[in-house]
């Protein structure tokens, strides 16, 4: 993926109606890791704007920035980028540890966390996005199972047990009457 503190309100694309869609940003990781260091050659990291992030780019003054080369996180900031990228890394251990909560958490987590939410919503095409190579590195190294099976625990796995009156919920009911009717009159 990218490296969020260099990313720009130029690296933004908009959908048909102008709102934010997309953000394009060179993959640092993957780049470094082949050696690709001619623009033409590097590959790209595409973020989706979902619309709590477009809420939080309206609140930046997205219209008065759009297109331009200020930086979407700290904009103002006198540090160089990769000083605020390590100032920024520890200031979240720094606070996470303030909050008291045991678990132990760090600045990586919040990629597991994207990717695993990326995964949920996008399946097996969330390397795609992610610009891994394969489904197993995600899954070893990124994919949370708890957070899986936490929201599998939402969903209808079953949709012929619900109990909408209909269909399977009912026949079971039955068969388990029937049951307890025949075990009541072997009992006599």
């Amino acid at each position: 993926m990218s490296n969020g503190i260099n990313l720009r309100f130029s690296d933004i694309s908009e959908d048909e109606q102008g709102k934010p869609s997309v953000i394009k940003s060179h993959n640092l990781k993957v780049n470094r890791i082949l050696g690709r260091n001619e623009d033409n050659k590097k590959g790209m990291a595409y973020i989706p704007v979902t619309a709590p992030l477009q809420a939080l780019l309206k609140e930046m003054d997205y219209e008065k920035h759009r297109n331009s080369e200020r930086f979407l996180i700290a904009p103002d900031s006198n540090f160089q980028r990769n000083s605020l990228m390590n100032v920024l890394s520890r200031s979240f251990s720094h606070y996470w540890q303030q909050t008291g909560i045991a678990k132990e958490l760090n600045f990586a987590d919040l990629r597991k966390t994207f990717i695993s939410e990326l995964f949920l919503v996008a399946g097996t095409k969330a390397t795609m996005l992610t610009g891994h190579s394969n489904q197993q590195v995600l899954n070893e190294h990124y994919i949370s199972n708890e957070l899986l099976a936490k929201e599998m625990s939402k969903a209808n796995l079953f949709p012929a047990l619900n109990s909408n009156g209909n269909g399977r919920q009912d026949e079971l009911k039955n068969i388990r009457e029937r049951q307890k009717s025949k075990s009541q009159t072997l009992e006599r």
